[in-house]
Order: structure tokens, then sequence, then C-alpha cells
């Protein structure tokens, strides 16, 4: 429900409040209907879609407190309800925060503050409004359809998807390993939001060249360059009214990140060779497997810009984190892809379940998918043995430290990011070296690897 599209009921016997309430909104987008009495207020609601309700205190039939009591007991029990009165009292303030008002303000309202309680009451009403349909729903909604978890640490992360997709403007700075399903938890949260019928733009930070980030973000107007024939609408634009996500945001270049930051904090973006700027209506969640905190020490990375970023921060649990869910996964790709390829593979023996269910999984999800998809693929049975599975990596926990060091680290004090990196090296190690059987291993592409060993100098 953008907030310009939003319907406001506007309560109260007197036409001057009518008239105020029209001039101080309908130039904001906001469509007002109004009434005189609490009865045919009720009666709007019956048989009207409305968004929040401004409601005087003192009316010739029901008075606002009757009336909200009403509302709360309807089909709409989550419609903001902004009580507004002449001579207010602290008994009545208090009656009404009870029942639910989202505010209670006394008259002569000035239009900068009805502007400010009717967007915070249109936010509250947004938010409770979807907690109720999703509770209603749950999981079965569109908005979890790729994320697939019973255990304790998914149920956690549907719960705060649930809350965060209510709030559609906050940033979402999403965090965990690689082959977690950041990209899937990104989705997720556009599905569930009011911003679900708008563009999902998902941008790959690492796949754009340095020198094109800027154009292929924000755009080009014509003749900003030799080759500009057109005018070129960027990523940023193309999110109208929708989500853009930025995966990999630890890897966008330093030149673009101010500019990155005035599209959160304006809400604008100007074109390459633009002279004027563009308002755009974009939510933006980002992602990283990258310790940002150390980025900011290094100067890498921009410590406002993470800040606005880092708003609303998720972290995705590990598979290994995640119990018996490495089963459910299994047994939910192997249906998958026996249906893509034609085969009939139904089920996992107990002994493969037993090998899935010990091995760390390192490179966590998307690990496990390659892992069924080989072994489906592959196959001519009905059933996948645990030696169908390509489980090339040691089961036991990857120690922190390099092939070469041979010396044992302190998970505790290791940072992500050095966990990382040792594991890579050691899975290019047990790969003798050969990138392109390593990426397969890690789930990675070999793009991906060979940066990865550029950034740690090991080419």
């Amino acid at each position: 429900m953008p907030e310009t599209q939003a319907r406001i009921l506007v309560v109260d016997d007197d036409p001057i409040m009518h008239a105020v309430c029209r001039k101080a909104l309908a130039d904001k987008g906001y469509d007002i209907v109004a009434v005189t009495s609490g009865r045919e207020c009720l009666d709007k609601l019956r048989h009207e879609v409305i968004d929040l309700v401004l409601l005087d205190y003192k009316m010739p039939d029901l008075n606002g407190i009757e009336v909200l009591r009403l509302i709360r007991t309807s089909d709409d029990p989550e419609l903001g309800v902004v009580i507004i009165t002449g001579k207010g009292t602290m008994n009545s303030a208090i009656e009404a925060f009870r029942l639910g008002a989202q505010d209670f303000v006394t008259k002569p309202v000035s239009s900068e503050q009805l502007r400010a309680v009717v967007r915070q009451g249109l936010e509250v009403t947004r938010i409770k409004r979807h907690l109720r349909r999703f509770a209603r729903e749950g999981k079965k909604s569109r908005q979890f359809e790729y994320l697939v978890g019973e255990s304790a640490p998914m149920q956690s992360l549907f719960e705060t998807i649930i809350k965060v997709s209510a709030s559609p403007i906050s940033s979402v700075l999403i965090r965990g390993e690689t082959g977690t399903g950041k990209s899937l938890v990104a989705k997720a949260i556009h599905e569930g939001s009011p911003r679900a019928s708008g563009p999902f733009i998902q941008v790959n930070c690492t796949a754009i060249p340095s020198d094109l980030v800027e154009m292929e973000l924000f755009g080009t107007e014509k003749g900003a360059y030799t080759d500009a024939q057109e005018r070129k609408h960027g990523l940023v634009e193309q999110a109208q009214h929708g989500t853009l996500f930025l995966d990999e945001i630890g890897h966008v270049p330093a030149a673009i990140q101010p500019k990155l930051l005035n599209v959160i904090e304006e809400r604008k973006v100007r074109r390459l060779g633009g002279r004027e700027d563009i308002e755009v209506d974009v939510r933006i969640v980002a992602a990283t497997n990258r310790n940002l905190e150390k980025a900011i020490d290094s100067g890498d990375f921009r410590a406002d810009l993470f800040y606005r970023l880092n708003v609303i921060p998720i972290t995705v649990p590990p598979l290994r984190e995640r119990g018996r869910d490495v089963l459910l996964l299994a047994h939910h790709f192997t249906q998958g892809f026996a249906k893509e390829f034609g085969k009939t593979v139904r089920a996992v023996s107990p002994m493969a379940e037993k090998s899935l269910i010990s091995h760390s999984w390192p490179g966590n999800v998307r690990e496990l998918k390659n892992a069924v998809e080989r072994a489906v693929l592959l196959v001519d049975r009905d059933v996948l043995q645990e030696t169908d599975f390509s489980l090339t990596i040691t089961t036991a926990p990857v120690s922190p430290s390099t092939p070469e060091s041979g010396s044992q680290t302190d998970w505790a004090t290791t940072s992500l990011e050095e966990v990382e990196k040792a594991h890579i090296l050691n899975v290019l190690q047990r790969a003798h070296g050969n990138r392109s059987h390593a990426a397969r291993i890690l789930g990675v592409s070999t793009e991906t690897l060979r940066r990865k060993l550029k950034e740690w100098k090991q080419e």
C-alpha cells in the first residue's frame, strides 16, 4: 500500500476539519473520504477499503472511543485509527491507546503535524496487516516458495523475514557464508512486502567490471560518452517501486559508494552525463559474506554506507547449524532434479542420509544442491546410495588454517573471511590446483574463485 495511494477516512461533524485535512493531505496523493458521524464511518468501513481513520472524539451519535471499540471487533481490526479531539483528557487518551489508537491528537492540528501522524499511522497499519496475513497463510505463501527448513534457526529466520517484509522502506543487509541462500532471503523479503507487484532487480556486484558499475547502476544520458547513442535507464531506475538487491555489496568500487549512499538517503539518482536528479522509490537489500567492519578499517568500505545498509541486519545460518534440514533439502532437491531430468529417482537411502548428516557442508546449501544434482543426473536407480554423492571434502570441521601451515587456529578468534580463505585454499590443494574442479566442489563460479585468489595474491 504505497502512501500516495492510501485512502484516508476523515470522521468529523465539523466541515472545516474536512477542509483542513483535504488541504494538508490531498496534494500528497492521498485519497480523502469524509463523513460526519460515527455510524457513517462504520458503514463506510463495511463497504469500502480504508487504510487509516482520522476520528473525531466528540460527535452527536457515537463518540470516537465507541467507534474505535467497534472497529477493533470488525473484519479489519488492524486498521489504523488516529483520535483527534478539541478537548482531550488523560483518561480519554489512555482509553484510546488501550483500544489500539495509533495516536491521540488535540486540535488545532497543523498541516505538518497531520502529515506526520498519517505517515506513521499508515506504516503501523501496513505492518500489522502483513503480520496478520502471513500468520494466517503460514509458510504456504509464495514468499517462502524456495526457502526450505524446519530447524529452529530457520524458523527464527522466517519470523524475521515476515517482520522485515512488512516495512517496505528500510534498507536490509543480509550476511552469511557463501551458499547459504542470501539471494533467496532477499527474494522472500520482496515477495512478502507491499512492493511484491513491483520489479525485483538482482545485481551481482562482482560480475560487473569496475569501470562499468556506474553506468549499469545509475544509467546514462545520450551523448554522455562517445558511443552513448541513446538514454539508458540504470538498474536503480529499473527497480522503481520494487526492490534492488545488491549481492556481494562488499565489492562495490570505492568511487561508487558515495553515489549509492545518496540513492539510499535522498531517494534520488543522477544518470551519467545528466544534469538533474531523478526521484526513485526503491528498497535497497544488500548481501555479503565479507567482513565489512574489517573492510571499513582498511578503508575499502565506507562506514556511513555500511550504517545505512545495516538498518535491518539479517544473518542466514550455515547448513551445518540446521540439523536435519540437510535431509529435508536433499529430498526436496532430489524430487526437483528427478522431474527436471526425467529420472525415476524417488528417495535417498538411510546410509546416504547418514553420510549427508555427518558432512560439514562448507559450501552450504549450494554445495548440497550441486551434490544432489550430480547424483540424480548420473544414477539409473530409484534410490540414491551413499556412493552416489561426491562428498570429496572431509566431514570433519575445516580447520581455519592454510594447507601449508599445519597449525590449528581457535575458531572463536578467527574471522569468517579467514575461515573462508583457509577452506578455499584447502579445497584447491585437494583438487591438485584444478580451479574448475575446485569451483565445482565449492559451488561457485570459476570467475568467483579466480577473484578470491587474486584478492589473496594466490594467482
